[in-house]
């Protein structure tokens, strides 16, 4: 005969047997973290948020990546060659606990972010203007990709990264830092590629990063102009102002000029659709190591002024290579003013 006490403690059921005895009847596990990458994902966002999800799995936390949008050609040329799935697409996650990677940006968050629980924030871009109800973990690097942030993490850590994990997470720093041509490139990214490389069984990562970028332009010849566009798509609040700003990388881009005018008006639709007050397209080429910029929207000549553009239907800028270093920053001195 025993007697049960008329309360409990966190699922955990007390009881008296004539001595007290603790009986586990329940434990409320919760639900799996969702940890997921900005709106229109590329391959860091994609991979990062496996790779995060793998970290704090592995730690007792256990994790789920997920993706607010398809997976380009490169993420799934990656992802099939390591054999791994592309994360489920979600809109909602209103009520479950959020990491956020690649991105700190309210704009390029989940719209229902603020009905989640945000615990947690891994990123390598300047910080942005999203907020938490509580302190969180936010661990924000100055490298080339969001995936050498994790890398690191994992070294930390002591949590040794399986093979396929490690050649995603190499693929993800090749993609970002564009094989290490990109301004944004950190010799920590180039250690934790050679790293991962050794661990993956990768054994030429210059091949490997031409298959990637080769895999992704072909896949670019058969889409139209309005998908082109969209395809790394990032909206920015610049003071009172949405400013999208649109990168396609190809290592020739002759056959994207010879698009040029549908491109525009892809432009100009998207800004018509999202409100925005500017968009700059960056068709960057990643063997001449620069950028064929286009600007659009009602504020275009504003835009055009700060990035130095002298013909808004396309100027070349040698050296210009990184949306993050070299686009938005003087995007958000002029429209912050």
């Amino acid at each position: 005969m025993h007697r049960e006490l008329p309360w409990c403690v966190c699922g955990v059921r007390w009881v008296s047997t004539g001595f007290l005895t603790l009986w586990v009847t329940a434990v409320f596990a919760q639900d799996p973290i969702l940890v997921v990458g900005h709106k229109n994902p590329d391959t860091d966002a994609i991979i990062s948020a496996i790779a995060a999800a793998a970290l704090k799995s592995a730690l007792g936390d256990p994790a789920q990546a997920r993706s607010q949008g398809d997976a380009n050609p490169e993420t799934r040329f990656i992802l099939k060659r390591f054999g791994y799935e592309t994360p489920p697409v979600q809109a909602t996650y209103a009520k479950n606990r959020v990491i956020l990677v690649d991105h700190s940006d309210r704009a390029q968050a989940p719209d229902d972010l603020d009905r989640a629980h945000l615990v947690g924030l891994f990123d390598h871009h300047k910080l942005g203007d999203v907020q938490s109800a509580e302190p969180i973990e936010v661990i924000v690097m100055p490298v080339g990709s969001t995936a050498t942030v994790l890398q690191e993490l994992f070294a930390q850590r002591g949590v040794a990264i399986d093979p396929p994990l490690a050649g995603l997470m190499l693929g993800a720093i090749l993609s970002d830092t564009r094989s290490f041509r990109s301004p944004t490139t950190t010799q920590r990214d180039r250690v934790a590629a050679q790293t991962l490389a050794d661990r993956s069984g990768v054994l030429r990562m210059e091949e490997f990063g031409r298959e990637l970028l080769l895999a992704y332009n072909e896949q670019m010849k058969t889409m139209n102009d309005e998908t082109l566009i969209g395809l790394d798509l990032k909206v920015f609040e610049m003071g009172r102002a949405k400013v999208g700003i649109s990168q396609i990388e190809a290592f020739d881009i002759g056959f994207l000029r010879e698009r040029l005018t549908g491109l525009r008006k892809a432009m100009d639709d998207q800004v018509r659709r999202s409100n925005l007050q500017a968009m700059v397209l960056a068709i960057t080429d990643i063997e001449r190591e620069g950028s064929l910029l286009l600007v659009a929207g009602p504020r275009a000549n504003q835009a055009g002024k700060a990035l130095d553009i002298s013909d808004l239907d396309g100027t070349w800028r040698s050296g210009v290579m990184s949306r993050k270093k070299q686009l938005v920053p003087p995007l958000e001195d002029s429209f912050s003013r």
